[in-house]
């Protein structure tokens, strides 16, 4: 998994934040406040989540698809 590029205007500030496999509904909830990948301060910032490898294969179907609906797993 690997998220989409920062587009024509990299970002001022980047942070990654470290998240379980099975930790989807958290993941969610900081994209919805704090990660939402706005403009802090007035300037561009993105939020990637970084994952281990899941343990179990249900999950990786499960990672990829939350990949491809937000572009921000790594």
């Amino acid at each position: 998994l690997s998220p989409r590029g920062c587009g024509p205007t990299p970002p001022f500030l980047l942070v990654l934040v470290p998240s379980g496999p099975a930790h989807a509904a958290q993941r969610q909830a900081v994209r919805e406040t704090w990660g939402g990948g706005g403009r802090g301060g007035g300037l561009p910032t993105r939020t990637l989540f970084v994952l281990g490898v899941p343990g179990v294969k249900a999950e990786q179907a499960a990672l990829q698809a939350e990949a491809l609906r937000h572009g921000d797993l790594l």
